[in-house]
């Protein structure tokens, strides 16, 4: 192998288990990762074997058990995941928000043809009814999303005197980053999912959204349990 791995076919990785007496690649794996909840198989000339957690589509068959730790301390498989959520190609801005967040109203000024100059209510009521519109034609991108949901946060952190939030969540193979805003009495808002809901449900309103965050949100220990959570300024 020119890499320390190789990408399979889950099924391909399945049938060479077989091929070595591991007739389960469920209940015979080694042990199941917390993070992707893929299936690794330590053979004993060696090598691993990972099958992702639905046993579809590509494993790895990696060379030594110091590659795969490798993998997993860089926390990221070189398989991609195959259905993305709107926050992977925003990784690196996410996990550096507080100095991003000018640039992503820089960003929707542009893409949505305005020109605010400061991050206001107006300008967050314009950009939702833009992005509305652009949504009931099946032509708002991604990122405008992610933008929009960051110049919310950006607001409604501002009201509160609150903190920006991550939320990592993992895909089939990698993780993600999800905003969410935490307040100063130890609760969560949940930010994206309010303002996804916005979208989906076609409301170009903002006043739902600031009259919502006036109740104090969901437990902040309780809400921790789901995953690690990385509080930034």
């Amino acid at each position: 192998m020119n890499e320390p791995y190789e990408i399979k076919k889950t099924s391909e990785l399945i049938d060479f288990l077989n091929s070595r007496g591991i007739k389960d690649p469920v209940m015979d794996s080694n042990y199941q990762l917390k993070t992707n909840y893929g299936f690794v198989h330590e053979l004993t000339n060696g090598q691993l074997v990972f099958l992702p957690h639905d046993l579809r589509g590509d494993g790895l068959l990696v060379s030594n058990k110091m590659e795969f730790d490798k993998i997993i301390k860089k926390d990221k498989f070189p398989i991609e995941n195959p259905t993305k959520t709107i926050f992977e190609n925003e990784t690196n801005q996410l996990l550096n928000l507080p100095q991003e967040i000018q640039k992503y109203h820089n960003y929707l000024n542009e893409t949505l043809k305005f020109d605010f100059e400061d991050i206001s209510k107006e300008s967050a009521q314009a950009y939702l009814k833009k992005i509305v519109g652009r949504s009931i034609k099946q032509v708002a991108t991604d990122k405008e999303k992610v933008a929009l949901i960051i110049i919310f946060g950006h607001l409604i952190k501002q009201e509160i005197n609150g903190s920006w939030m991550l939320v990592k969540r993992y895909g089939k193979y990698n993780p993600y980053y999800e905003p969410q805003i935490k307040t100063g009495s130890n609760k969560v808002i949940m930010l994206t999912m309010t303002i996804l809901g916005l979208i989906k449900w076609k409301v170009t309103s903002i006043m739902s959204v600031f009259n919502d965050f006036t109740y104090n949100g969901i437990d902040f220990e309780k809400y921790k349990k789901q995953g690690e959570l990385i509080i930034l300024e």
